[in-house]
């Protein structure tokens, strides 16, 4: 018998976010590969957020390098580049490069939103931002995760209530210190790194164990053995379908 798809996703335990979208077959971080995602039916969506432009023209886009070059037709560092710029540049397959506010539309609440902080000074424009549409997407659908955890301390004073990710590469006993500290949601370990004993010990400390970036149902099945909480993926047409399949009867 078949599992309605309706009922499957109260029983997976494992949430598929996808990785700047469904990055593996769409341009990274553009709508595109943000809607795809959204038919795939991933139970959330990952993408980097930095500043452009300068002084009080500032904007707030999605796009992961500092430099244009490996995403774009454009040259340089995106923080020395005006908007108007920014946004005249094919980011592939005709895509531009999006805005926080366009992908959060996009979104809405059908899908777990992980913004991820890439570059300096994006703490505070990203909660402006978060905390003035409230009304229309509840704080509690983001995950505020990154590396500047400096950038993830001003996150928890502007806000004691919204979800904190700490990545974590290597240094896994600075990552779990930092998470203490900003009283974190989630903890998310690399996955060439990442150990068992690391997912016991961020459930023992009341962490979600959040595991980026997982490709291969190999990787997969051996973290839902582990009892992960959820994988970033940049193929989630094959993890998602693949994960749900197993939960047939």
């Amino acid at each position: 018998m078949l599992i309605k798809s309706s009922f499957i996703a109260k029983v997976n335990t494992l949430d598929i976010f996808a990785h700047r979208g469904a990055s593996g077959l769409y341009p990274e971080n553009t709508l595109l590969a943000f809607a795809k995602a959204l038919e795939i039916g991933c139970e959330g969506l990952e993408f980097d957020v930095r500043l452009c432009g300068k002084d009080d023209h500032k904007q707030l886009v999605v796009f992961h390098d500092k430099k244009l070059d490996r995403c774009t037709d454009g040259k340089g560092k995106l923080k020395d580049c005006s908007f108007d710029y920014v946004r005249s540049l094919d980011a592939g397959e005709g895509q531009i490069i999006p805005t926080l506010d366009e992908v959060c539309k996009l979104v809405s609440t059908k899908a777990l939103i992980n913004i991820e902080l890439k570059g300096k000074n994006t703490a505070e424009p990203v909660m402006d931002y978060l905390l003035s549409q409230q009304n229309i997407i509840p704080l509690q659908q983001f995950i505020i995760s990154s590396f500047r955890y400096k950038e993830l301390k001003k996150i928890r004073k502007i806000s004691s209530q919204i979800k904190i990710g700490v990545l974590v590469k290597k240094n896994y006993k600075k990552g779990f210190k930092q998470a203490k500290k900003l009283s974190a949601y989630s903890i998310h370990p690399y996955l060439k790194t990442v150990k068992q004993k690391h997912i016991i010990k961020a459930h023992k400390k009341g962490l979600k164990a959040l595991v980026y970036t997982v490709n291969t149902m190999d990787d997969l099945n051996r973290l839902e053995e582990w009892k992960v909480d959820g994988v970033f993926s940049d193929f989630p047409n094959i993890i998602c379908h693949s994960h749900e399949s197993e939960n047939l009867i």
